[in-house]
């Protein structure tokens, strides 16, 4: 029974390999179209890979450009906004120092108040009569003039009476008594 497994063995072996020999012989030229087939495919493939990684890209791009679009909004906003918080803060400041000068001329206004019957509302008289019109002084010839009276430095026949005008002073009443004599 070996035996003749064996010989049908042989045989099948033998016939397939004979019919494979005449099938490859016929099947050659199908297998070079199959083959140029899977390769055409596979081409095709490549193809349509790199049409949709430009298809992404493109629409990156477009998304990028509009991000960028989008930034570049966003930076003339802030721009646009340091700019006007800088104008409003430069406002702000400016009020603040009208409104200091404004106060300050108020204060010089009520402390020269106390002048005006020597030296008239305007600064034109002299005071009883012998003292210089401060009317057209400048704010730093008044502080001078102030000081020196506090300090006995300065004065001459109304020296004495001065003094006893400026001790009360503060370096804040005579700035602003001086800034206020100086618009007179």
């Amino acid at each position: 029974m070996k035996i003749a497994l064996s010989i049908v063995l042989a045989f099948f072996i033998l016939g397939c390999e004979s019919k494979t020999n005449e099938e490859t012989t016929k099947t050659a030229p199908v297998a070079e179209v199959k083959v140029a087939k899977v390769e055409e495919k596979n081409a095709l493939q490549k193809a349509a890979d790199k049409v949709t990684e430009v298809s992404h890209a493109v629409a990156n791009s477009e998304a990028v450009q509009t991000s960028m679009d989008k930034v570049a909004e966003v930076t003339q906003a802030v721009k646009e906004n340091e700019t006007v918080k800088a104008t409003v803060a430069s406002v702000k400041e400016t009020v603040t120092e009208v409104k200091e000068k404004i106060d300050t001329y108020q204060e010089g206004k009520a402390l020269y108040a106390s002048c005006v019957g020597c030296h008239g509302s305007k600064g034109e008289k002299k005071a009883l009569g012998k003292s210089a019109v401060i009317e057209g002084w400048s704010s730093q010839e008044v502080v001078t003039a102030l000081h020196g009276y506090k300090d006995g430095s300065y004065g001459g026949a109304m020296k004495a009476l001065m003094k006893g005008q400026v001790t009360k002073l503060s370096e804040a009443d005579i700035k602003a008594l001086a800034d206020y004599i100086s618009t007179l």
